[in-house]
């Protein structure tokens, strides 16, 4: 008789293909992304909106020095106008303490304006976090302006309520709730 030496390992491994109890674990799954990508696009418009805010809080100051720069101007000529007059005789000295009151005012609405300027431009800086010179450059100029059609105008709501990133933010909260 011949001895018979035999060895037999078996492995089994069963994956099954659907398994349907954690079908709706994966639906609740992919609607957190939504959600969450979503919040990320809110998230990213408000820091370019405040970016915006920014920019024309700046070029609103910048534009506000240069008007009281212009007042400063006219107060200075408006007072040797008063000194002249007072010179000569035909304006009493109430007419050059007056416009010596104009002068000083706008001076210092000057140095609040600088101040101002000088406050909106590390803000900015702050919010870009690099320098913003090449921005300011730019200006807007009234004249060239796009033309908008009208009719586009219409589409513009339904495709906001339907791109904001709140909305689909809270349709993929409902939805994964409802599952």
């Amino acid at each position: 008789m011949r001895p018979f030496n035999g060895q037999q390992a078996v492995l089994q491994i069963t994956q099954p293909v659907v398994r349907g109890t954690l079908w709706p674990a994966l639906q609740a799954a992919r609607y957190q992304l939504d959600q969450a990508q979503a919040a990320l696009s809110q998230a990213q418009f408000e820091a370019v909106q405040h970016l915006v805010v920014a920019v024309f809080e700046l070029l609103k100051a910048r534009d506000a020095l240069n008007f009281v720069h212009a007042q400063q101007v006219s107060s200075g000529e408006q007072l040797t106008v008063a000194r002249r007059a007072h010179q000569v005789g035909t304006a009493p000295l109430t007419d050059v303490r007056d416009a010596e009151a104009r002068a000083d005012a706008v001076a210092a609405q000057t140095i609040a304006a600088g101040a101002e300027l000088t406050l909106r431009q590390q803000t900015l800086t702050e919010l870009a976090g690099a320098g913003t010179e090449t921005l300011l450059a730019r200006s807007l100029d009234g004249q060239r302006l796009p033309v908008l059609d009208p009719a586009s105008m219409l589409v513009w709501p339904s495709m906001c309520s339907r791109a904001a990133a709140s909305t689909r933010s809270m349709v993929a909260a409902l939805t994964c709730k409802t599952l």
